[in-house]
């Protein structure tokens, strides 16, 4: 059987039937990245970093609808955490 080394850091991959290239802490760290460099992108195109879809107002990073979605969602966390303590 061959052993499996992760492309970045050089470290064994344990699970090698997995089709990957890099180890679980590499993983991580290239999805950060990748997110990352993603949300900046999308922000200078003045798209929105939630859905990717739709123009974002002037200097926001959310469309009309998943600002509403977040608003909703914030209220609703803060009811609960209301709630909770009572």
């Amino acid at each position: 059987m061959k052993v499996k080394l992760c492309k970045r850091c050089g470290t064994k991959i344990f699970n090698p039937a997995n089709a990957t290239k890099y180890c679980a802490n590499c993983r991580q760290e290239v999805a950060k990245v990748r997110y990352i460099e993603r949300y900046y992108w999308l922000k200078e195109h003045r798209m929105c970093v939630e859905c990717g879809h739709e123009r974002a107002k002037q200097g926001k990073i959310h469309c009309k609808k998943c600002a509403e979605e977040a608003r909703v969602r914030a209220t609703v966390y803060k009811f609960e955490k209301l709630q909770a303590k009572q």
